[in-house]
């Protein structure tokens, strides 16, 4: 995904997560800057997808407090609303954050 970080390559998948107990779904703050939400994010881009709708479809206040400060975080998000949007138009930034 052009919204990680340079030379950044994900692991080996949510099974290989789970073997070795990186499934954190914890919102981690010291992976913000990068883009990333939790530990479990960085298994594979479809487990970094998944956490990413996960906390826009529960409305997390503490996904949006990450949301406002990190350009990344932003970057992703916009990704993951376009194709939501294009699934459905009542899918926007202002039907997520409830505005």
């Amino acid at each position: 995904m052009h919204a990680n970080p340079e030379g950044f390559s994900y692991g080996d998948g949510g099974i290989a997560a789970l073997r070795t107990n990186e499934t954190s779904l914890h919102l981690d703050p010291g992976l913000f800057e990068k883009g990333f939400l939790n530990q479990y994010s960085l298994a594979s881009f479809e487990e970094d997808w998944n956490c990413f709708a996960e906390y826009i479809f529960m409305n997390d206040p503490g996904f949006w407090e990450a949301w406002e400060e990190n350009e990344a975080i932003r970057e992703k998000t916009a990704i993951l609303i376009g194709f939501y949007n294009a699934l459905n138009p009542v899918f926007t930034l202002e039907y997520f954050k409830g505005l």
